[in-house]
């Protein structure tokens, strides 16, 4: 979703997927990062992120990761803006979810069953580390803990 509000400024720039380059090095400007949390806060709702986060670590990871908690918020996605950017926001979580079980349990996300058990569609302790880690890399270091799955 950072990507989308980052295209939506810059054509062309996620080409290459370079989460952790400067976005004002991949071609956004000052006035493009206040384009870009416009993006972000139709998508997410006012206030996910603010100017310094994103001049604090300009790079599409950091902005994720600082989107974050919006995503998890008490309310999920009822937290953000009404309309189809609300559905799209949570589906784009969801969908980065599903894709860290995934890569670590093939066929995981067949059937639709997001309210079931990780464990009860097949993965084990050490999958969900592994997953776990797949999505500190999505969203960040400590975006989420053993204890909160």
């Amino acid at each position: 979703l950072v990507w989308d509000a980052c295209e939506a400024v810059c054509a062309g720039i996620s080409e290459g997927n370079r989460v952790t380059d400067s976005i004002f090095e991949l071609g956004i400007d000052s006035l493009g990062v206040a384009e870009v949390l416009i993006q972000l806060e139709s998508t997410f709702g006012e206030g996910c992120i603010t100017v310094d986060a994103v001049m604090e670590n300009p790079t599409v990871s950091a902005i994720a990761g600082s989107v974050r908690p919006a995503l998890s918020a008490e309310g999920g996605a009822a937290n953000m803006q009404r309309g189809g950017q609300q559905e799209r926001a949570a589906g784009g979580a969801e969908r980065l979810v599903w894709d860290a079980c995934e890569a670590i349990c093939a066929g995981i996300s067949e059937g639709g069953r997001a309210g079931d058990s990780i464990f009860e569609l097949g993965i084990d302790s050490l999958g969900l580390a592994e997953v776990l880690i797949k999505l500190e890399e999505t969203f960040g270091e400590g975006c989420i803990t053993v204890d909160a799955v």
